[in-house]
């Protein structure tokens, strides 16, 4: 009787505890980026590679600023700052790292950039914001060797 009351005991722990890994195999830890994130952060990569100043406005806020080096620039700046493509290579390392508060979201990446052949690694970090057109990059700092 003892053993059949352990081995019922055991069972439910079993199925119990397999319940709970799966749940942790399948549940994206708060930090994971969504969908959109994950596009617009494709779109802003993809303008930037292409140096396509039409698609960097439409995927960025009027008052974006972009500081790296020490040197800040205007969304207009670093729009009419674009040359021509294949210029740059860009390699994100890992998954994107997100947190949010409302409508503002700040997403880090770590990343190996190629700009006229000298390679550079760092880390950017984004400030999106949910706008009536959608998400758009309002910030975005990188910090990287020199």
């Amino acid at each position: 009787r003892r053993l059949v009351v352990a081995v019922v005991l055991l069972a439910v722990a079993l199925v119990a505890l397999g319940a709970w890994a799966m749940y942790d195999i399948t549940s994206a830890p708060d930090t994971a980026a969504t969908a959109e994130i994950n596009a617009v952060y494709d779109d802003y990569l993809g303008a930037y590679l292409e140096q396509d100043s039409e698609a960097f406005l439409a995927v960025t806020t009027e008052d974006y600023v972009l500081t790296s080096f020490g040197v800040t620039l205007t969304q207009t700046e670093r729009a009419e700052s674009l040359g021509p493509p294949g210029v740059s290579e860009l390699e994100r390392i890992g998954d994107l790292l997100v947190m949010h508060d409302g409508t503002d979201y700040v997403v880090a990446a770590a990343e190996r950039t190629t700009f006229l052949g000298v390679e550079y690694d760092g880390v950017s970090a984004y400030r999106v914001v949910d706008t009536e057109e959608g998400l758009k990059v309002a910030e975005h700092a990188w910090v990287g060797n020199l």
